[in-house]
């Protein structure tokens, strides 16, 4: 079940950077990139660009001077839920292997 909410927040993370990134390309309004209009709208006429990460996923906005900002806190957190669900599921794997080689009868 761990595995499975981890791949699930994994497949929702990528999801809203693909949207992002093809919200940036699609349509009137569409540059500079909404998410990052809406993320620092006293940053929009810096703003030159964006990129999009898919591992670990992420939309960065980039500014004239190359530095960057997250278009969402969101991915930090879901990239650290993601991770931390990888753990416990190793953890629970290893757990039910040892539990499985201990015999309580001779």
């Amino acid at each position: 079940m761990v595995t499975a909410a981890g791949v699930i927040l994994l497949v929702m993370a990528l999801g809203a950077a693909e949207m992002s990134d093809h919200e940036s390309r699609s349509g009137t309004n569409s540059s500079p990139a909404p998410a990052c209009r809406d993320a620092a709208p006293h940053l929009v006429e810096r703003l030159v660009g964006h990129r999009a990460s898919y591992l670990p996923p992420s939309f960065d906005c980039v500014l004239e001077d190359g530095t960057t900002y997250p278009s969402s806190g969101g991915y930090v957190w879901v990239n650290g839920l993601v991770v931390t669900c990888a753990v416990v599921s190793v953890l629970l794997a290893v757990g039910a292997r040892y539990r499985a080689d201990v015999t309580f009868f001779d």
